[in-house]
């Protein structure tokens, strides 16, 4: 109980929220080993956000919110206008929870939010019309995501005198990993849908 009582309870919804949508992906999984690690994550985050940690519980819960949107449209559950508000709202949401915490939620961060969650609902919209599947959409969307979420953490730093050295560093490897992950996914897609490469 000590647990729950030094956690904010916004802190705790989020850590639901992502319980629940495990819960309503759970039928979907293909394996036992997909439902342990997902347990696992959830695991960690309830510890990650015990300790004010928050880059892996907003992407693992905006990847949750992904894949069960694409499952949705897939299965003719959700209209496409319908998944687009759920993930622009998710984000919104995920984004103030986490603001929350260092101290009043600004204007700023919730334009920031609002643009972030916009741009991602809108790709991740479009992305369901490729031949692809919904595992392979929600892998583009969560990157999509995180391109926008960490480019904008990554150019916000201060521009100080002498900060330019700094700042380039962090872009450069922001832009190589995001660029390491899209080739990792779109080779994954090649292999995995083109005729002549798909295995027997």
């Amino acid at each position: 109980m000590t647990f729950f009582k030094k956690i904010p309870k916004s802190l705790i919804f989020l850590w639901i929220f992502e319980i629940i949508t495990v819960n309503r992906l759970w039928d979907s999984l293909p394996g036992s080993l997909a439902g342990n690690l997902l347990i696992t994550l959830i695991a960690v985050n309830g510890v990650l956000l015990y300790l004010r940690q928050f880059e892996l519980p907003v992407f693992f819960t905006v990847a949750l919110v992904l894949v069960l949107a694409h499952l949705w449209l897939g299965n003719g559950y959700a209209s496409p206008l319908t998944a687009s508000l759920l993930i622009f709202g998710s984000i919104i949401l995920v984004g103030l929870i986490v603001s929350g915490q260092t101290g009043p939620i600004q204007r700023d961060a919730v334009l920031i939010w609002s643009a972030v969650g916009l741009f991602t609902s809108q790709i991740a919209t479009l992305i369901q019309f490729w031949p692809i599947t919904p595992v392979q959409k929600s892998m583009l969307g969560t990157i999509i995501f995180y391109l926008v979420w960490q480019t904008w953490q990554v150019i916000d730093f201060p521009t100080s005198a002498g900060s330019d050295d700094r700042g380039r560093h962090p872009i450069l490897w922001h832009f190589i990993f995001v660029g390491l992950a899209v080739m990792v996914v779109v080779v994954n897609i090649i292999w995995t849908t083109w005729p002549g490469l798909k295995t027997s």
